[in-house]
């Protein structure tokens, strides 16, 4: 059968890369596609975007491969805190304390009987003295350890959650896998239990901020706290990666800012999960795990991730730190995820041109949309920022093109450098050749007079004096 004359409509494309083509009208544009290079990329893109949409939808009793049923399912898809979920909401970030947060309903009566004046109840060793904030899965209240007479922030799961196996061997995984992580800019676990049919995990207790309002105080950070907070956090996420585990959720409200020292502490492991699981991505039939704009693109599709889906959330916030705006934005969550998985944010320079191109290609490297084109470990990450000064890029910035930077296999497996190797003076092509034309120019006149020819009638005249000079003879 005869391929196609020309590229056919968009329609098709779609019809195609859905596979509800028949087979007759599907052998002439595989045919075409063979030969259009513009086709048959817009073929893949949306092959990506349906598996995209696939992950990211609610698909009991629907073929996935049926758009018709794809518009009134991502419409009705939930969102909390802005956690991509299907079925049921998931672990969000604590609020920030405010007097308008109200305890969830059943909360208040599952704690035991407050005994002092001031406190909302008690579980285990602590008095409950405030709500700090609540989540898709639990609450955090600011609470005081009886034992050892220090203030905790005790992460306690909400009763309606406790019901369900798979949300209850989460929360409990949660406070393990933390708890056996012990560094600097890791939040630390002091205690994991259950009391009273309530399971709780008690963390250290934090004054300050969350990255996110800190970003939303300041828009674009100064580049010397851009540097500082990306490398702590690197230095946190090596730490958990060195155990095996993989946080899943790295966003601005995910890292707590202590007030006193600045210094960067990761929160909220409620995604974690061991690189070693097989079926990390999922905790129920359904479920993709994490925020939308940070998500890593194999995230987002639900399949396996490893420690580098952790670096290209880095990459997001670390852009965030330095243009004031998420890299990824879309109208909607799905308009969002096809931003995530199809397109470049705009150059960081162009946003902000006091950014140093060697932090600006950093975060190029983090973006790639290929986990393998990322920098293979967190370690490399933060190597690569103590090495960024704070100095303003010099220069006009270059918005010819927007194509991300590409890297070296040298570039890949170490840091990347500050700049760019200097051009040598006078090494253009142009002054070259002037200079050789010169010089030419300059043999010719010099040289040429030494060697040049006697007119012809010289010549004559010397063979005339000749012939005479014989005659006399």
């Amino acid at each position: 059968m005869p391929g196609l004359d020309k590229c056919p409509e968009l329609e098709m494309l779609q019809q195609f890369s859905l596979g509800q083509l028949s087979q007759a009208d599907s052998w002439p544009l595989h045919r075409h596609l063979i030969r259009c290079k513009l086709c048959s990329q817009t073929v893949n893109e949306l092959k990506e975007a349906a598996r995209l949409i696939t992950s990211a939808s609610v698909l009991a009793d629907v073929h996935p491969l049926d758009p018709s049923a794809l518009v009134p399912t991502i419409a009705a898809i939930p969102v909390s805190a802005g956690v991509v979920h299907t079925q049921a909401p998931v672990a969000a970030s604590p609020s920030p304390p405010s007097t308008s947060l109200e305890t969830p309903r059943g909360l208040q009566e599952s704690l035991r009987p407050a005994q002092l004046p001031g406190e909302l109840g008690r579980l285990a060793d602590y008095r409950i003295l405030s709500l700090l904030g609540t989540g898709g899965m639990g609450v955090v209240f600011k609470a005081h350890d009886i034992m050892l007479d220090r203030m905790v922030a005790l992460k306690v799961m909400k009763p309606d959650q406790i019901t369900d196996d798979i949300a209850r061997q989460r929360f409990m995984a949660e406070g393990r896998s933390v708890a056996s992580v012990q560094h600097d800019h890791v939040i630390t676990i002091y205690q994991v239990g259950e009391d009273n049919g309530l399971p709780f995990m008690a963390m250290q207790f934090l004054e300050g901020e969350t990255l996110d309002r800190r970003i939303k105080r300041q828009v674009k950070l100064p580049v010397p706290d851009i540097c500082r907070i990306g490398r702590e956090v690197a230095l946190g996420l090596q730490a958990a990666h060195d155990h095996g585990l993989i946080h899943r959720d790295i966003k601005p409200g995910n890292i707590w800012l202590e007030a006193d020292t600045g210094r960067a502490k990761i929160l909220d492991f409620g995604l974690v999960r061991s690189a070693g699981d097989q079926y990390q991505h999922l905790t129920r039939t359904g479920f993709v795990m994490g925020t939308p704009g940070y998500m890593s693109p194999e995230q987002a599709r639900g399949t396996k991730v490893d420690a580098r889906s952790d670096l290209f959330s880095l990459g997001a916030v670390l852009y965030e730190m330095c243009t004031g705006r998420e890299p990824f934005m879309g109208t909607d969550m799905m308009a969002t995820l096809m931003a995530l998985a199809m397109e470049s944010p705009p150059p960081i320079r162009l946003l902000n041109p006091q950014i140093p191109p060697a932090l600006a290609e950093l975060v190029t490297w983090l973006l790639a949309k290929s986990a393998s084109d990322r920098p293979r470990s967190a370690r490399v990450v933060a190597d690569s920022l103590a090495k960024v000064t704070g100095k303003p890029a010099p220069g006009p910035v270059v918005t010819a093109s927007l194509s991300p930077p590409s890297f070296s296999k040298a570039a890949l497996n170490g840091t990347i450098s500050e700049s760019a190797p200097p051009i040598r003076a006078g090494a253009s092509p142009i002054w070259v050749a002037g200079l050789a034309v010169l010089l030419f120019i300059l043999i010719a006149i010099f040289l040429v007079p030494s060697f040049s020819v006697a007119p012809n009638n010289t010549i004559r005249d010397k063979a005339n004096q000749e012939a005479g000079a014989s005659a006399r003879k």
